[in-house]
């Protein structure tokens, strides 16, 4: 089985200064199709905040274990 991961991350502060720098990142969804995850993206990316950094969405595949008896 496969799911898709839909998260948001970006970099802030003064990239020079490692005491003045941090990263934001959240996972937003996990779905079952692609499809979902990037109309589920399209949504995001009207909401401020995650608007003023639309490029820095990311959708992983991720290949789950199937149990078999």
């Amino acid at each position: 089985m496969n799911i898709w991961v839909l998260s948001h991350q970006y970099d802030y502060g003064n990239l020079c200064d490692k005491y003045k720098w941090n990263e934001e990142g959240r996972i937003l969804g996990v779905y079952y199709t692609r499809e979902v995850a990037l109309r589920s993206l399209t949504e995001y990316q009207k909401i401020k905040g995650f608007s003023s950094h639309i490029s820095n969405f990311y959708i992983e595949e991720y290949i789950l274990d199937e149990i078999k008896n």
